[in-house]
Order: C-alpha cells, then sequence, then structure tokens
C-alpha cells in the first residue's frame, strides 16, 4: 500500500478502511498512522478519500488529524479493501498490499485540526542585513506542504525573499525575538527590478502575522502584504516601512469580488514608517478593525479607501491610532475616503502635523468624499485629535445624512482661505460638539449645504484676550445653493474679524448661540427667510448682531446685545420683523431699525 502521509515519510501504520453506503459522495474512506523512526509525536491519523475505491492509482494526499484531542468513531461497516481494522474481525485476511490503492484521493478536513509549531532560524552565515537568508521562500513552503505546521516561531534576523510568499491557509507567523529583535523580511531581487508584494493572501482563510517585520529597501517591493480573497486575518505588533514605489500602500487589502471577497480583517498594534501609502482598501471588502497602530511620515495617504465604480459598505472601524507627518509636502491627506465608501468610522484618533508652513500645498487631516445627498449610510468621524495641520482638519464633500463629525478637538490647523472643518455640498450632515482653537482662517465652513446642522460647536480664536487674535470667521454658511441650514447653541470667542458669518443661504436658523470678544458678533450680508432668535453677543469690537441691505424677509427676536462696539443691533434689511430683543443703551451705543421693521 502506498500512501501520502502530512509528515511527507510515506510510513504508515494500522490502515483502515471504511465504506459509508449513503449520504456521501465518496463512498470509500481511507485512515493511516505515520510511525516514522518511531516518532510517537507523528502518530496521527492520515485520511483521504475515494469515489470508486479501484487499483492502480495516484497515492493521496492527506491531513494531519490529532486522535487524542479529537477521536473519531467509526460503526463497523462493511471494508470492500478486507484491510484488517480495529472494529472488524483482526483474524480477517491481508490482502498484498500493492493490489490496491485509492482513486482520486481529496484531503478530508472534518474537525480543524491542533496547533503544530515548528521553530525557524536563519542559517549559520546568513540572516544579517548584509547577508540575509535568500530561498526562504522555497524552504518555507516545502517546510508548509510537508509537515503542515499552524505556528511559525521565527528567530531574529533578515530573510531575503526573491520573489512573492503566498500564506496558506490558517498559518501563524510568530516572531520569536524573546526581546532580542524581530524576523525581518525585505526583497533580495535586483535593484533594477521590482517585486509586488512579500506576502500574499489570496483564498486563504485564519491567516495571522504576529511581531514580523517587512521592509521594502526603498522600492524594491511595492507591497508588504497583499489581501486578494480571505477571512479571519489577523495582524498585530506588525512593522512595514520603505514600501514607497506605485503609491498603493503597504498593507493592500482589495477583495476581487463579491464571491472573493475579503472578510474579518484586524490590524491592531502595528508600526507603518515611511510608505507611499501605509494602506489601502479596495471593494468587496467588509468587517475591519485598525486600532492602536502607529503610522508615520508617509508620503501619501495612511489610509486610503477606494471602492472604485461602486458603493462598498466596509464596516471598518479605524480607532486609537496614531498619526504623525513632520514633512510639509505630501501628495494628499492624512486619509482619503473617495466617493461610494460608506459604514466607516474613525474615533479616538490623534493626528499631528508640521505645523504652518509656505513650503507645498496644504493638506487635509480627514477628507471625505460621500456619494451625494442620497447617500444614508454611516460615515462617523468622531472624539479625534488633530494639532498643527496645515490644511483643514476635516474636509467632507457631497456627504449625506449619515455623515457625523462630533465630538473632535482641532488645534492650529486650518490656513486663511480653507477652513478646520470644510463641509461642501453636504446634506442633511450633523456637526456637533467640536472644539476648535486657533484657526489660521475660518474655524466652521458650511457652503452648498442642504440641511445641515451645526450644534454645540466651540471656535476659539486666542484666549484672555491677547493680541492680534487668530482666525477670520468662527462658523460661515456661505452660497445661495445652501438651504435650511440650522445653527444652535454654538460658543464663538476671540476671533479676529467676525463670529457667525451669513452670506447667501436661503432659511438659515441661528437659535442660542453665544459670540464673545470677536470684532462683529454675527453678521448676515445676505439670506433669505432668517431666523436669528435667542442669541447672546456681548463685549465684540465692531458691533454685536449686524443684518445688512441684502438679507429679504427673516424674523430677529430675543437676542441679547450688551457691551458691542459700534452698535449692538443693526437692522437694514427687507421685510425683517424684529421685537423683543435686549440691548445695552446706557453707552448711547445706537440701535439702527429700518422704516418698514
Amino acid at each position: 500500500m502506498s500512501l501520502a502521509t502530512y509528515d511527507g515519510s510515506g510510513e504508515v501504520t494500522h490502515p483502515d478502511g471504511l465504506r459509508i453506503r449513503k449520504g456521501d459522495l465518496s463512498r470509500f474512506w481511507m485512515i493511516a498512522t505515520p510511525y516514522p523512526g518511531s516518532y510517537e509525536k507523528l502518530e496521527n491519523p492520515s485520511i483521504g478519500r475515494s469515489p470508486v475505491g479501484l487499483n492502480r492509482v495516484e497515492p493521496a494526499l492527506a491531513i494531519h488529524w490529532d486522535l487524542d484531542r479529537h477521536p473519531l468513531r467509526f460503526s463497523p461497516h462493511d471494508s470492500p479493501l478486507r484491510f484488517p481494522t480495529r472494529t472488524a474481525d483482526p483474524s480477517g485476511e491481508v490482502t498484498p498490499p500493492h493490489h490496491f490503492r485509492f482513486p482520486r484521493v481529496h484531503p478530508v478536513s472534518i474537525f480543524s485540526p491542533p496547533a503544530a509549531t515548528l521553530r525557524v532560524e536563519p542559517k549559520e552565515g546568513c540572516g544579517s542585513l548584509e547577508s540575509p537568508w535568500t530561498g526562504w521562500e522555497s524552504q518555507f513552503e516545502e517546510l508548509v506542504s510537508s509537515a503542515r505546521p499552524r505556528v511559525l516561531l521565527l528567530a531574529p534576523g533578515f530573510y531575503g525573499l526573491d520573489r512573492t510568499v503566498r500564506l496558506p491557509d490558517g498559518i501563524v507567523l510568530r516572531g520569536d525575538g524573546n526581546g532580542e529583535g524581530r524576523p525581518w523580511f525585505l526583497p533580495t531581487v535586483d535593484p533594477n527590478r521590482r517585486l509586488t508584494a512579500l506576502f500574499e493572501i489570496d483564498g486563504a482563510h485564519d491567516v495571522t502575522l504576529t511581531g514580523v517585520c517587512l521592509n521594502g529597501r526603498d522600492g524594491r517591493a511595492d507591497h508588504g502584504i497583499v489581501v486578494r480573497c480571505g477571512t479571519g486575518l489577523h495582524f498585530e505588533h506588525c512593522r512595514l516601512g520603505d514600501f514607497r514605489s506605485g503609491g498603493e500602500g503597504a498593507l493592500v487589502i482589495d477583495g476581487e469580488s463579491e464571491d472573493r471577497p475579503v472578510r474579518g480583517v484586524v490590524i491592531k498594534g502595528c508600526h507603518f514608517l515611511h510608505n507611499g501609502v501605509g494602506m489601502r482598501l479596495g471593494p468587496d471588502t467588509s468587517d475591519l478593525l485598525v486600532a492602536h497602530n502607529r503610522f508615520e511620515e508617509t508620503e501619501g495617504p495612511v489610509i486610503r479607501i477606494d471602492p472604485g465604480d461602486r458603493w462598498s459598505d466596509y464596516e471598518l472601524i479605524f480607532v486609537r491610532n496614531r498619526i504623525q507627518a513632520s514633512a510639509p509636502r505630501r501628495r494628499g491627506p492624512l486619509v482619503d475616503v473617495r466617493p461610494g465608501a460608506e459604514g466607516i468610522r474613525f474615533a479616538e484618533n490623534t493626528f499631528e502635523g508640521p505645523g504652518a508652513s509656505p513650503e507645498g500645498e496644504p493638506w487635509a487631516g480627514i477628507e471625505v468624499r460621500g456619494g451625494g445627498p442620497l447617500s444614508g449610510r454611516r460615515l462617523e468621524v468622531l472624539l479625534n485629535r488633530m494639532a498643527d495641520l496645515p490644511g483643514p482638519g476635516i474636509s467632507a464633500r457631497s456627504c449625506g445624512i449619515g455623515f457625523v463629525a462630533a465630538g473632535n478637538r482641532l488645534t492650529a490647523c486650518g490656513t486663511a482661505t480653507l477652513a478646520v472643518m470644510n463641509l461642501d455640498g453636504c446634506s442633511g450632515a450633523l456637526v456637533e460638539d467640536n472644539e476648535i482653537n486657533e484657526p489660521a482662517g475660518v474655524g466652521v465652513r458650511v457652503t452648498g449645504g442642504r440641511g445641515v446642522r451645526l450644534n454645540g460647536n466651540e471656535v476659539r480664536g486666542q484666549l484672555d484676550r491677547v493680541m492680534p487674535r487668530a482666525g477670520t470667521c468662527g462658523i460661515l454658511v456661505a452660497g445661495e445653493e445652501s438651504r435650511q441650514v440650522r445653527l444652535t447653541d454654538n460658543r464663538v470667542t476671540g476671533i479676529r474679524e467676525t463670529g457667525i458669518h451669513v452670506d447667501g443661504p436661503t432659511g438659515v436658523r441661528l437659535v442660542g448661540n453665544e459670540v464673545e470678544d470677536c470684532g462683529v458678533g454675527i453678521r448676515v450680508t445676505r439670506a433669505r427667510n432668517l431666523l436669528l432668535v435667542g442669541n447672546d453677543c456681548r463685549d465684540n469690537g465692531e458691533g454685536g448682531v449686524r443684518v445688512e441691505s441684502g438679507v429679504r424677509r427673516g424674523l430677529v427676536s430675543l437676542n441679547f446685545a450688551i457691551g458691542n462696539g459700534v452698535s449692538d443691533l443693526e437692522i437694514l434689511g427687507e421685510r425683517i420683523r424684529c421685537h423683543s430683543n435686549k440691548v445695552d443703551r446706557e453707552g448711547g451705543l445706537p440701535v439702527s431699525v429700518p422704516r418698514d421693521g
């Protein structure tokens, strides 16, 4: 009898045959136990199956089975191969072993096999950066196909790759440095030729990489890891660096189709350093957790989410990551979300930039391009901390009612022309409880928005009346395309020019806002159907509430304006109803109301 076994020896004992009469297309099953050199730790069965059970066939492929953990219970069925079995009469006739072999035998996996751990060390005389262990990929594939280990413990050293390594099902690559270093994987190909990726996952499941380092050697490899199809993937405490060429990402997760997706990915505690793009997510990818990672000095985005020409619900949670960028010149924002991407939450991340610089173009912290007003799926930016970014902290374009930016804290971001938080063409978006300190220009800008709500935000220029004060405007609502924008319970202090500025929208509502120590408190230059109720403006140097002649129809009522410079309340628009406002008349400050008011 000739059988392939999981350990590669082909030496077997206890061959058992089993016939299944009903309920299985593969009617004949075979089990044999390897016992090479009387090594008892390998004495676990290899299992195969056959639809016919004839002679003169190829040897069976095999899998590793641990009877101690997963016992097999067979009932005594007929065995057409007439092997002596543990359930049959041990005195049965033994057929000469060369007469029967299993035809078209396929591996069988009824239960998940247990972990088998092997430790791998670089060969003597290699394993250094100057002399890495070359040809490692061939030995890895041979080792996996023969011994079928579940866990490979990789000793510290440098492992050179001449081609992409494809990772199989259930493999765990784990660094075994014990505090003395880590295993490093790097390309060894000719500098004039690039390697596409160091590792590839295509159709594999339950793959884990822990404590390993991947390095692209400044362009000799485009990617560290490419995932085309798979589920249950874990990348923990890994390091990916110097994958600069191509701009597509040190880690690429890109499902091929709905039938071959990528599902269930965890990226935790990893370090991305000096890459073109940190990671890229393509379509047909979902159920991802990216947490507690560190991204430093990428030339482009640390994460790019690009579903291409389709809608994709990523179910992505990007939480508690630290992102640092000290170079003023870069390609694009730190986080790039492209149209069609939905089901995303960015929460409790830290963004650190180089500050304002005359070099290079300004870039944003998070840039979200949504799917238009009909897009109702979730895009959430929550509780993030951003500082010293030479452009907008959060920029949203064409987002729908599922977009929420809440609880973020942004300090010293934006430019003279780009707002710290910029919403362009958004519908139904919610901006709530954010804190913006020391804006270079505008704190929050809404243009072309419909139904946008700004609630409870705080914009502060310089504190304690420090001069010169920062910022040109705390909150700006602009554009004739803007409709039904609501500003409620916001607070603006210490802005150099205007606290809240409205220019062009229809149906804008300002209720319960507080503006203090700015140039002009609330200024409305152009608007229709204005509602200005219950706002508090005090100690503004150039005026409290100013409604100019470009305003048509509105209500100004129950506002509180005291201690403002030129005038507390100035109404110059047409068909404006103005009543029940409280203003400070003690200092001779005029209250201007038009004749038709």
